[in-house]
Protein backbone atom coordinates (compact mmCIF):
# COMPACT_ATOMS: atom_id res chain seq x y z
CA UNK A 1 0.00 0.00 0.00
CA UNK A 2 2.77 2.14 0.74
CA UNK A 3 4.17 1.40 -2.24
CA UNK A 4 1.44 2.54 -4.27
CA UNK A 5 0.60 5.76 -2.50
CA UNK A 6 4.16 6.45 -3.27
CA UNK A 7 3.27 6.22 -7.24
CA UNK A 8 0.34 8.23 -6.54
CA UNK A 9 2.20 11.13 -4.96
CA UNK A 10 4.75 10.89 -7.80
CA UNK A 11 2.11 10.60 -10.90
CA UNK A 12 0.43 13.64 -9.55
CA UNK A 13 4.00 15.99 -9.08
CA UNK A 14 5.03 14.61 -12.17
CA UNK A 15 1.82 16.36 -14.49
CA UNK A 16 2.40 19.00 -12.08
CA UNK A 17 6.28 19.94 -13.12
CA UNK A 18 5.62 18.99 -16.31
CA UNK A 19 2.88 22.20 -16.34
CA UNK A 20 4.78 24.38 -14.62
CA UNK A 21 8.27 23.64 -16.87
CA UNK A 22 5.81 24.12 -19.78
CA UNK A 23 4.69 27.57 -18.62
CA UNK A 24 8.91 28.37 -18.25
CA UNK A 25 8.26 28.69 -14.59
CA UNK A 26 12.20 27.43 -13.67
CA UNK A 27 11.16 28.45 -9.59
CA UNK A 28 8.35 25.85 -9.48
CA UNK A 29 9.53 23.47 -11.23
CA UNK A 30 12.80 22.90 -8.70
CA UNK A 31 10.32 23.43 -5.55
CA UNK A 32 8.00 20.75 -6.95
CA UNK A 33 10.94 18.39 -8.05
CA UNK A 34 12.03 19.11 -4.10
CA UNK A 35 8.55 18.49 -2.44
CA UNK A 36 8.16 15.26 -5.10
CA UNK A 37 11.67 13.72 -3.28
CA UNK A 38 10.99 14.48 -0.03
CA UNK A 39 7.58 13.16 -0.17
CA UNK A 40 8.83 9.79 -2.16
CA UNK A 41 12.39 9.34 -1.14
CA UNK A 42 15.20 8.47 -3.55
CA UNK A 43 15.33 4.54 -2.55
CA UNK A 44 13.06 5.49 0.14
CA UNK A 45 14.45 2.33 2.31
CA UNK A 46 14.29 0.48 -0.20
CA UNK A 47 17.00 -2.99 0.20
CA UNK A 48 17.56 -5.53 -2.63
CA UNK A 49 15.88 -8.86 -2.85
CA UNK A 50 17.57 -11.80 -0.85
CA UNK A 51 18.16 -14.33 -3.87
CA UNK A 52 20.01 -16.91 -1.17
CA UNK A 53 16.82 -19.10 -1.50
CA UNK A 54 16.25 -19.23 -4.98
CA UNK A 55 18.84 -21.90 -5.64
CA UNK A 56 17.61 -24.04 -2.88
CA UNK A 57 13.38 -23.92 -2.40
CA UNK A 58 10.59 -22.66 -4.73
CA UNK A 59 8.04 -20.24 -4.41
CA UNK A 60 4.99 -20.09 -3.29
CA UNK A 61 2.09 -21.05 -6.14
CA UNK A 62 0.67 -18.77 -8.03
CA UNK A 63 -3.25 -18.57 -7.43
CA UNK A 64 -5.78 -18.59 -10.34
CA UNK A 65 -9.27 -17.26 -10.85
CA UNK A 66 -9.15 -18.79 -14.26
CA UNK A 67 -6.11 -21.46 -14.52
CA UNK A 68 -3.24 -20.54 -16.51
CA UNK A 69 -4.64 -17.11 -17.35
CA UNK A 70 -6.23 -14.98 -14.40
CA UNK A 71 -4.14 -14.48 -11.54
CA UNK A 72 -5.33 -13.51 -8.31
CA UNK A 73 -4.63 -10.25 -7.01
CA UNK A 74 -4.00 -8.82 -10.78
CA UNK A 75 -4.78 -5.78 -13.29
CA UNK A 76 -6.36 -7.40 -16.53
CA UNK A 77 -7.23 -6.07 -19.94
CA UNK A 78 -9.78 -6.94 -22.37
CA UNK A 79 -8.91 -5.06 -25.50
CA UNK A 80 -10.17 -5.00 -29.16
CA UNK A 81 -11.92 -3.69 -31.77
CA UNK A 82 -15.83 -2.99 -31.25
CA UNK A 83 -17.93 -5.65 -32.15
CA UNK A 84 -15.78 -8.52 -31.96
CA UNK A 85 -17.38 -9.62 -28.78
CA UNK A 86 -15.50 -7.98 -25.39
CA UNK A 87 -19.04 -7.69 -23.98
CA UNK A 88 -20.41 -11.40 -24.16
CA UNK A 89 -16.73 -12.94 -23.49
CA UNK A 90 -16.99 -11.15 -20.44
CA UNK A 91 -20.41 -12.04 -19.25
CA UNK A 92 -19.24 -15.71 -20.14
CA UNK A 93 -16.75 -15.29 -18.01
CA UNK A 94 -18.66 -13.56 -15.26
CA UNK A 95 -21.23 -16.72 -14.94
CA UNK A 96 -18.50 -19.55 -15.69
CA UNK A 97 -16.93 -18.19 -11.89
CA UNK A 98 -20.16 -17.24 -10.23
CA UNK A 99 -21.07 -21.09 -11.36
CA UNK A 100 -17.63 -22.89 -11.24
CA UNK A 101 -18.46 -24.17 -14.95
CA UNK A 102 -15.96 -23.76 -17.74
CA UNK A 103 -17.78 -21.99 -20.50
CA UNK A 104 -14.57 -21.73 -22.48
CA UNK A 105 -12.28 -24.84 -22.29
CA UNK A 106 -9.43 -22.79 -22.35
CA UNK A 107 -10.63 -20.73 -19.54
CA UNK A 108 -11.20 -23.07 -16.84
CA UNK A 109 -12.00 -21.42 -13.34
CA UNK A 110 -10.47 -21.89 -10.43
CA UNK A 111 -13.44 -22.88 -8.16
CA UNK A 112 -16.21 -21.09 -7.98
CA UNK A 113 -16.53 -17.21 -6.45
CA UNK A 114 -18.11 -13.66 -6.30
CA UNK A 115 -17.96 -11.21 -8.79
CA UNK A 116 -18.78 -7.69 -8.42
CA UNK A 117 -19.66 -6.27 -12.00
CA UNK A 118 -19.92 -2.70 -12.53
CA UNK A 119 -21.54 -2.48 -16.45
CA UNK A 120 -21.72 1.04 -17.27
CA UNK A 121 -23.02 0.71 -21.24
CA UNK A 122 -25.08 -2.25 -21.22
CA UNK A 123 -28.48 -2.09 -19.05
CA UNK A 124 -29.62 -4.76 -17.12
CA UNK A 125 -32.35 -5.97 -19.60
CA UNK A 126 -29.21 -6.42 -22.37
CA UNK A 127 -27.33 -8.00 -19.93
CA UNK A 128 -30.54 -10.54 -18.81
CA UNK A 129 -31.41 -11.17 -22.78
CA UNK A 130 -27.95 -12.33 -23.19
CA UNK A 131 -27.87 -14.34 -19.83
CA UNK A 132 -30.79 -16.24 -21.01
CA UNK A 133 -28.88 -17.17 -24.28
CA UNK A 134 -25.79 -18.63 -22.15
CA UNK A 135 -28.34 -20.46 -20.01
CA UNK A 136 -30.21 -21.86 -22.88
CA UNK A 137 -27.01 -22.36 -24.85
CA UNK A 138 -24.43 -23.72 -22.14
CA UNK A 139 -27.32 -25.80 -20.59
CA UNK A 140 -27.00 -24.46 -17.20
CA UNK A 141 -28.97 -26.32 -14.64
CA UNK A 142 -31.00 -24.50 -11.74
CA UNK A 143 -28.70 -25.17 -9.06
CA UNK A 144 -25.75 -23.12 -11.70
CA UNK A 145 -28.62 -20.39 -12.07
CA UNK A 146 -28.88 -20.25 -8.19
CA UNK A 147 -25.04 -20.06 -7.65
CA UNK A 148 -24.86 -16.98 -10.42
CA UNK A 149 -27.37 -14.93 -8.28
CA UNK A 150 -26.20 -15.34 -5.05
CA UNK A 151 -22.59 -14.66 -6.08
CA UNK A 152 -22.88 -12.00 -8.63
CA UNK A 153 -23.29 -8.63 -7.34
CA UNK A 154 -24.51 -6.14 -10.94
CA UNK A 155 -24.23 -2.02 -11.74
CA UNK A 156 -25.54 -1.96 -14.97
CA UNK A 157 -26.48 0.96 -17.55
CA UNK A 158 -25.30 3.74 -14.52
CA UNK A 159 -22.39 6.11 -15.26
CA UNK A 160 -20.06 5.62 -12.25
CA UNK A 161 -16.44 7.07 -13.32
CA UNK A 162 -14.30 5.88 -10.87
CA UNK A 163 -10.79 8.70 -11.17
CA UNK A 164 -10.62 11.22 -13.16
CA UNK A 165 -8.68 14.03 -14.14
CA UNK A 166 -8.61 18.07 -12.63
CA UNK A 167 -6.39 20.18 -12.46
CA UNK A 168 -3.30 18.04 -13.48
CA UNK A 169 -3.73 15.46 -11.05
CA UNK A 170 -5.97 11.98 -11.25
CA UNK A 171 -8.22 11.89 -8.25
CA UNK A 172 -10.56 9.43 -7.09
CA UNK A 173 -14.20 10.54 -7.91
CA UNK A 174 -17.43 9.95 -4.93
CA UNK A 175 -18.02 6.44 -6.23
CA UNK A 176 -14.46 5.77 -5.84
CA UNK A 177 -14.42 4.98 -2.01
CA UNK A 178 -17.98 3.46 -1.71
CA UNK A 179 -16.89 0.98 -4.05
CA UNK A 180 -13.51 0.16 -2.11
CA UNK A 181 -16.04 -0.46 0.87
CA UNK A 182 -18.10 -2.47 -0.95
CA UNK A 183 -15.35 -4.73 -2.05
CA UNK A 184 -14.18 -5.00 1.61
CA UNK A 185 -17.10 -6.28 2.58
CA UNK A 186 -18.40 -8.66 -0.34
CA UNK A 187 -14.75 -10.05 -1.14
CA UNK A 188 -15.16 -10.92 -4.55
CA UNK A 189 -12.81 -12.54 -6.30
CA UNK A 190 -13.00 -11.49 -9.34
CA UNK A 191 -13.59 -7.51 -10.21
CA UNK A 192 -15.36 -6.42 -13.63
CA UNK A 193 -15.31 -2.61 -14.68
CA UNK A 194 -16.75 -2.62 -17.92
CA UNK A 195 -16.49 -0.25 -20.10
CA UNK A 196 -12.71 1.46 -19.04
CA UNK A 197 -13.28 4.23 -20.46
CA UNK A 198 -16.14 5.32 -18.95
CA UNK A 199 -15.50 4.25 -15.81
CA UNK A 200 -11.74 6.00 -16.04
CA UNK A 201 -12.01 9.52 -16.85
CA UNK A 202 -8.28 9.89 -17.82
CA UNK A 203 -6.13 10.37 -20.96
CA UNK A 204 -5.28 6.87 -21.91
CA UNK A 205 -2.02 8.22 -24.22
CA UNK A 206 -0.78 9.92 -20.98
CA UNK A 207 1.60 7.56 -19.14
CA UNK A 208 1.35 9.40 -16.25
CA UNK A 209 -2.00 9.59 -16.18
CA UNK A 210 -2.99 5.79 -16.80
CA UNK A 211 0.13 5.12 -13.99
CA UNK A 212 -1.60 6.95 -11.64
CA UNK A 213 -5.46 5.42 -12.26
CA UNK A 214 -3.86 1.88 -12.41
CA UNK A 215 -2.67 3.11 -8.65
CA UNK A 216 -6.10 3.22 -7.58
CA UNK A 217 -7.59 0.03 -8.93
CA UNK A 218 -4.48 -1.62 -7.64
CA UNK A 219 -5.67 -0.76 -4.31
CA UNK A 220 -9.20 -2.96 -5.16
CA UNK A 221 -6.82 -6.29 -5.06
CA UNK A 222 -5.88 -5.96 -1.58
CA UNK A 223 -8.70 -7.43 -0.40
Amino acid sequence: ADYYARELIAAHYEARIRAAGISGNASAVERLVSERESLTGACNGAKPVDLSAWATQFPDPREWVFTGTIPTAALVGLDAPGGLGKGFTTQALVVSLATGRPIFPTLPPAGMGRVLWLQAEDDPGELWRRFVGMRESYELSADDVDRFVRNVRLYAGQPMPLVESREDAIIPTMHYHPLLREIESFRPRLIVLDPRVMLLCVDENSNSEVAAAMGYLRRFTEY
